[in-house]
């Protein structure tokens, strides 16, 4: 290491002495630390976005493909809606057919992949909404169940539905199938009590009607008056009537309002009783379902046989739900 001379400036070598001043040697001056690099300026901060501005959005589905089981029952939930409202039968509301038309949103979202606002695209982007939607679409088959363009056209969106989770449907016969094998009270009780509130619902619930109308004879009386007295006489004509020939109509518990969402009620309580041993004790998560089938039942009350049926499933479902739930809050405790 070499180092100017103090005096003169000629290069030394540590410990020598400079052949142009007075020969004495000078000791190396001290390492000069290397001096630290600038700090790099800060990146100013960035604004947060406006609120009308645009939020941040939620890719629907698992990647960016395309889903075509997913597609194709979207369209056909949408075919099936369509069909059932502009049909001559009424055989769907308006408010079922929107809550429709959204389950069929959903469906097209998951199938095309698309990138939606944050509160919704977590929404319908959740892993379980169109098992959610599956289901409504059975449930709405089998309200619709029929010889019609309706009852085939949802037929064609359930099974497209099914198949699209036919893994998740698998699973959750294996599980009823299984459920309904044993001999313990509260299994039986459970499966048993939701497939007899489904028969229930082809039960006669009431009667409904109308008058078809038809000719008859009707007697007919004329006055004459000529100012001082009155003379009448009688006689028949042959007249249409729209006020006869009564047609009675029996109604089932499918042409009940919110029929098919009780059953997707039915439904969600079958899968909650499943979901809750190995779940946190949410007793919420059974009960509510439960109290909404049985008070639809009581709603509907009648002298036939329906209603009746359906309250003895309902209460068989209450009773192996309740006993489900005092059992997990004992062992738990």
């Amino acid at each position: 290491m070499s180092w100017p001379c103090p005096r003169c400036g000629e290069s030394l070598i540590s410990g020598a002495a400079c052949g142009r001043c007075d020969g004495a040697a000078y000791p190396a001056p001290p390492a000069v630390p290397p001096s630290p690099a600038p700090p790099r300026p800060l990146p100013p901060p960035v604004a947060p976005p406006p609120a009308g501005g645009p939020q941040p959005r939620v890719l629907v589905g698992a990647n960016g493909e395309t889903s075509a089981p997913a597609l194709v029952t979207g369209a056909l939930i949408c075919i099936a809606t369509s069909v059932s409202v502009l049909g001559t039968r009424g055989d769907m509301s308006w408010g079922m057919a929107v809550l429709m038309f959204l389950a069929a949103g959903v469906m097209l979202a998951h199938g095309t992949r698309i990138a939606l606002p944050e509160p919704l695209g977590r929404v319908v982007g959740h892993t379980q909404a169109p098992a959610l939607v599956c289901g409504l679409v059975v449930c709405q088959a089998l309200v619709q169940f029929g010889a019609s363009l309706p009852a085939v056209a949802w037929c064609a969106a359930a099974a497209a539905a099914v198949h699209g989770l036919r893994r998740q449907a698998r699973t959750f016969a294996a599980w009823a199938s299984s459920q309904a094998r044993t001999l313990r009270l509260p299994e039986l009780l459970l499966v048993g009590g939701a497939l007899v509130c489904g028969a229930s619902l082809f039960l006669r619930w009431g009667s409904s009607g109308y008058f078809l109308g038809g000719f008859q004879n009707n007697h007919m009386r004329d006055r004459t008056f000529d100012g001082f007295t009155s003379e009448y006489t009688d006689r028949w004509e042959f007249g249409f009537n729209m006020m006869t020939n009564w047609v009675d109509m029996p109604v089932d518990g499918r042409q009940r309002p919110l029929a098919a969402l009780v059953l997707l009620a039915v439904g969600v309580l079958l899968l909650a009783v499943r979901n809750l041993p190995s779940g946190p004790a949410r007793a919420w998560t059974v009960l509510v379902p439960a109290a909404a089938v049985s008070v639809w039942g009581l709603t509907g009350m009648s002298g036939e046989a329906g209603p009746w049926v359906f309250l003895a499933g309902a209460a068989a479902m209450d009773v192996a739900v309740v006993r489900t739930v005092l059992h997990l809050r004992r062992s738990r405790s």
